[in-house]
């Protein structure tokens, strides 16, 4: 039971690293309306948010899941379970935060944009689930050839 519950976390962890930016970019409009700032600042801002937010997220999911996972295969299931949750919170995100200035609407090859992107992000788990479960193997492997005293 509590490695299922460690999957979720991790898969939890996934739809949030996936949801952050898009809803960043999506309320983009409603940034530079509800701030005053320059576009170029807000642009700057959001990107340094989202390129920090892919770094400091892919360390940490990859040591969370070596240590929470431990090398098991059935780890590969985020790769799927991310979705439910991303879509619950993208729900409760567009209820929490509706938009009511029509000024705000993202342009609509955007969507198409996030479509690939979210196509191509179940291969960034399985890459990442991959490396994870790797090292710690290694790791096991490596503890159980030194000698003790």
């Amino acid at each position: 039971m509590r490695y299922f519950l460690k999957i979720n976390g991790v898969s939890i962890l996934y739809a949030i690293m996936a949801l952050i930016p898009i809803q960043l970019t999506v309320n983009i409009y409603r940034i530079y309306r509800l701030t005053g700032w320059n576009p170029t600042i807000v642009n700057g801002v959001l990107l340094t948010i989202m390129l920090t937010l892919i770094i400091a997220g892919t360390i940490g999911i990859f040591s969370l899941s070596k240590k929470w996972l431990k090398g098991q295969n059935a780890g590969f299931w985020t790769a799927i379970l991310w979705i439910p949750y991303f879509l619950i919170f993208t729900y409760l995100f567009t209820r929490l935060f509706p938009t009511t200035n029509p000024g705000d609407e993202p342009n609509p090859a955007l969507g198409l944009i996030f479509l690939t992107g979210l196509f191509a992000y179940p291969f960034y788990i399985l890459i990442l689930t991959y490396m994870a479960n790797t090292s710690a193997r290694e790791n096991v492997q490596a503890k159980s050839k030194t000698p003790t005293i």
